[in-house]
Parts: structure tokens; C-alpha cells; sequence
């Protein structure tokens, strides 16, 4: 993948104005900080345009200290289209990731990825592991059989706070996306929870943003519901654009 920051982030908030990166998700606020994120997606149809580093979309979950464009830090996992300058739209791949406010990690891709296609059952999960104080970073397609991590150190310089991400976020996002034929087909989150520092389950408040990319029609949607599992709630969480 190319050495660029993914972000900013949205939150239910703060309006979104799409100059360059367009946005839509929700946020899930709790009242202690997350130290677990996970979702599910089946991977949507491919663009029907072939592109290779601009534009690119994603479609990701992950947990952030801030939003919405600030300077903090986010773990992310998710689909890439066109972002690694090699592999096409047509390929898309299952990526995690590290962002940070400062350091290298702050303008350069710090995570791992691996090929995805239309289809594949893939997951994400980002967890901090107390034992060894960092943060596991997990993406895995079912279909494929594969996996990637990566891990994050908690404290010093350039690296992952502890007890600092109050934001569950899923999210589609798309650079210098301005034509429908950029986008893949909408994704769906599922089985999204949150657990929290004292190792409870919760999703917090629900919202909700949606926005388009500038001078155009396209249009980000967004759906919401929620329905018990294995953690007490789950969420489902449908992301699109038209």
C-alpha cells in the first residue's frame, strides 16, 4: 500500500464537507474507553472502473481517540480498493492499520494487507492485549483461508495510549472518488461490538452522518439496527454509495 494516512474520521456531531475524502459512518460512544472492536463484512461488487492508486475507496471499522479530522490516533481493518498502486480496484485487499499523531505512523501506512475478492467472508478485530501491553491488529478472510496482524506497542513516542479510544467507528471512504463507477457495491457490517475496559460488551449512543462527494450527485447512505448475539447487542451497520 502506498505511504499515506487514512482518515479523518466522522462522528455524529459535526457536518461533513467532502474535499477530496468523502465519508459516511456512525459512531458508538461509550462511557469508558474500547479495548475491543469487531466486525464482519462479505466483500461487495467491484467498481466497474479499473483504477490502481487514484482514486481509491475503503470500507473500514476500527477504533479512534478523536473525531472528526484531529490529530489523535486510530486502529483500523478493512476492504482496499486501488490504495497499494499495484493491486487494482478489480483486487481489492483485507488491510490493518496503525495511525498516529505523530511519528512515522503519522504520514506512512503502518499495517499489513493481503488479497481479498467480491464475495469472501472477512473480519476485523482490533484488541488490546494487557498481557504484553499492545495492541493486536487482526484481519482475516474465511473464504481464502487467511490472515494478517499487526502489532502496536502501548506508550513512548509514536506509539498507541491506553484507555484513550472512546470511538467505535465503521466507515466507507473514498478519495478523488467523484464518478458512481469508482465505488464498490454497499457493504454491510455485521455482528459490530465494542467491548470495554472492564471487559463489558456495549455499543453506546447510536448516530449517524452521511455526506456526498463535492460538485456531484453521488450519495453516501448509511443504515443502522441492532439485534442480540453472542456479546448481549450487536450492530448491523449497511454503508453505500449511489
Amino acid at each position: 500500500m502506498t505511504t499515506q494516512r487514512v482518515g479523518p474520521v466522522p462522528d455524529s456531531t459535526y457536518s461533513i464537507t467532502c474535499t477530496g475524502v468523502c465519508l459516511a459512518g456512525t459512531d458508538n460512544s461509550g462511557s469508558t474507553y474500547y479495548t475491543l472492536w469487531d466486525a464482519f463484512a462479505y466483500v461487495p461488487t467491484l467498481p466497474s472502473s479499473t483504477y490502481s492508486s487514484s482514486p481509491y475507496v475503503l470500507e473500514w471499522m476500527g477504533l479512534a481517540t478523536c473525531v472528526p479530522s484531529c490529530s489523535g490516533y486510530l486502529v483500523q481493518g478493512g476492504n482496499a480498493y486501488g490504495v497499494d498502486g499495484s493491486s487494482n480496484s478489480q483486487n481489492p485487499s483485507v488491510f490493518v492499520e496503525y495511525v498516529s499523531s505523530s511519528g512515522t505512523c503519522s504520514t506512512s501506512f503502518c499495517g499489513n494487507y493481503i488479497s481479498s475478492a467480491t464475495g469472501d467472508d472477512d473480519n476485523w478485530e482490533m484488541n488490546y492485549l494487557s498481557a504484553s501491553s499492545q495492541w493486536l491488529l487482526y484481519g482475516q478472510d474465511y473464504t481464502k483461508s487467511t490472515y494478517t496482524t499487526y502489532y502496536i506497542p502501548v506508550g513512548g513516542s509514536g506509539n498507541m495510549p491506553y484507555s484513550s479510544l472512546h470511538y467505535g467507528l465503521t466507515a466507507v471512504e473514498g478519495g478523488a472518488a467523484n464518478s458512481a463507477s469508482d465505488w464498490p457495491g454497499t457493504v454491510t457490517f455485521t455482528s459490530v461490538v465494542g467491548e470495554d475496559t472492564s471487559r463489558n460488551y456495549q455499543l453506546g449512543t447510536q448516530g449517524t452522518n452521511f455526506a456526498g462527494p463535492s460538485g456531484s450527485s453521488l450519495t453516501a447512505s448509511i443504515s443502522y439496527s441492532t439485534s442480540s448475539c453472542y456479546a448481549g447487542t450487536c450492530a448491523s451497520i449497511a454503508l453505500g454509495v449511489t
